[in-house]
């Protein structure tokens, strides 16, 4: 993986706790260590990796998830109101 830093379970949270505020961040995982790293496109990562969750600009989270069930847990888990599809 180039540019990036492979964070797992509580680490997650321990990292995002140092910052005040995020204005943008991606979070790319798959069980397969393989698919993990800089995509030129959104679309290939989407189709490539497990999941993608991204903050954009501070306040809206988009989810992409292959699993159903996994994107209602983590859209609940986020705060989310509404699904957009």
């Amino acid at each position: 993986m180039q540019n990036g830093k492979v964070v797992l379970g509580e680490k997650l949270i321990i990292f995002s706790s140092q910052f005040e505020q995020m204005l943008k961040l991606l979070l790319v995982g798959d069980k397969d260590d393989n698919k993990l790293g800089i995509y030129k496109r959104k679309e290939d990562m989407e189709k490539e990796c497990e999941f993608v969750i991204e903050l954009v600009n501070d306040s809206n989270w988009e989810v992409e998830c292959k699993n159903d069930q996994y994107n209602v847990n983590l859209v609940e888990n986020l705060g989310a109101e509404k699904f957009i599809y």
